[in-house]
């Protein structure tokens, strides 16, 4: 049986293992399990930012969401059944769909460029995958399949409808580039990557890197001369972003929303406080008038 590390334990571990790197004594890890995650949608707007409705409202793991293309659904992970499975929240109706079933466990659900949001990647691991990336349709109209031949993928971006640039998981660690056709596969940089992203408008990729020497930073990766340059300093302790459509990039600074504009601003900036705790993940739909924050869970009173 291959061994699959899950999405929430895998920040801890490249803690650990950065650690280790560079010489920092380890800190004393208590066996606990992560603490449970929900969904909030809130709206932006000029006049600011509100709470819409909270998505998920469940003890587990309610995480990873991403809109599709049109914005008017979300997609997420979430193992309300015991195993983590795929999820489609309608917006307008509030209505829940299960996407994916079975004893194989799929996280991060991304739309496939040039599908119109008909089909969606996963990382897909069971006992015989090892976290593979493999296409789902919405509507089931085609038995799962992986995309191409790669395993050990943590997190991932479309790059157009032919690439896919992916943090795999390795000695080392690294950033790699495939083509979904050929499989043909570079290694980019070495180092721990986390929340990619595509930037709107513009033929480039964002994420987060961190060698065993520097401190965190978000990349801008250009699709056509393959070279990454810095696009902005990380928030100290930050590990999600998002890009807004105005270019903006978007990060938690635990319940507080920050803005940093790439080229124009010279830190962080507040925009609300979203009254969220252990804020992690965030998406901006595609026309940038909704968020979704992911947050440890708030019970209900």
């Amino acid at each position: 049986m291959s061994l699959f590390i899950r999405p929430y334990v895998l920040v801890w571990v490249l803690l650990i293992l950065t650690a280790c790197q560079t010489g920092t004594p380890e800190p004393e890890a208590e066996v606990i399990g992560p603490p449970s995650t929900d969904i909030w949608l809130f709206s932006i707007s000029p006049d600011g930012i509100e709470l819409q409705v909270r998505v998920t409202d469940l003890e587990g793991y309610d995480n990873q969401p991403m809109f599709s293309p049109n914005g008017g659904s979300l997609l997420f992970s979430s193992d309300r059944t015991g195993k983590t499975h795929t999820y489609r929240y309608d917006i307008e109706s509030r209505a829940l769909t299960q996407l994916t079933f079975g004893d194989a466990e799929t996280f991060s659900p991304t739309p496939i460029p040039g599908t119109n949001g008909e089909q969606f990647s996963v990382v897909y691991a069971d006992s015989l995958v090892y976290q593979g990336l493999w296409r789902y349709t919405l509507g089931g109209s085609l038995e799962p399949s992986p995309i191409v031949t790669v395993d050990a993928v943590a997190y991932y971006t479309w790059i157009g409808a032919e690439e896919v640039l992916f943090f795999r998981l390795g000695t080392p660690n690294s950033l790699q580039l495939i083509n979904v056709a050929t499989a043909d596969t570079r290694v980019l940089a070495e180092g721990s990557v986390l929340s990619l992203h595509p930037i709107p408008g513009e033929a480039a990729s964002a994420y987060i890197f961190q060698d065993s020497h520097d401190t965190p930073q978000i990349m801008r990766y250009d699709w056509l001369n393959r070279e990454s340059t810095m696009l902005a300093p990380s928030i100290e302790g930050g590990k999600y972003f998002c890009v807004a459509p105005d270019g903006r990039l978007l990060m938690l600074d635990g319940g507080k929303l920050m803005a940093f504009t790439p080229g124009a601003s010279v830190d962080w900036i507040e925009l609300a406080d979203l009254g969220l705790s252990g804020g992690t993940r965030l998406a901006v739909s595609p026309d940038g008038t909704l968020l979704a924050v992911v947050g440890e869970r708030i019970a209900n009173e």
